[in-house]
């Protein structure tokens, strides 16, 4: 499944909500990571706007994709600064928490694997 929003899990992991809910968010576990409804809906939107601008462009550039930096980013919880200077250690961290091999059928985390690789990787 890979609806997002009302109660609809994204990804293929064991899909267990957990007892504890913020208002009327609900939680998801996928494997190790936690994602909330919130959460996941706007890492559908950020996710499906960047790949739209990162398969027109031969050439994207921190320059021309530097909202949807600042919007992973702060979805991630780290600061933009560390994504545009190319901070090893986040980037380690990140790649570490959001690894297919440590997120088994865990899909948010392995998309979130790619993107940050390429976010990474812009000049």
């Amino acid at each position: 499944t890979s609806s997002t929003g009302s109660g609809t899990k994204t990804g293929t992991g064991t899909g267990n909500t957990s007892g504890a809910t913020n208002g009327s968010t609900k939680k998801w576990n996928t494997g190790s990571n936690t994602y909330t409804d919130a959460f996941l809906k706007e890492f559908e939107a950020l996710r499906n706007d960047f790949n739209i601008k990162t398969s027109r462009s031969r050439t994207s550039t921190i320059t021309n994709l530097r909202p949807e930096i600042q919007k992973f980013a702060q979805l991630l919880g780290v600061s933009a600064d560390a994504i545009i200077n190319k901070d090893k250690n986040i980037k380690k961290k990140l790649l570490l928490k959001y690894h297919p091999d440590r997120n088994a059928n865990d899909q948010v985390a392995e998309e979130l694997y790619k993107i940050i690789n390429t976010l990474f990787r812009l000049k």
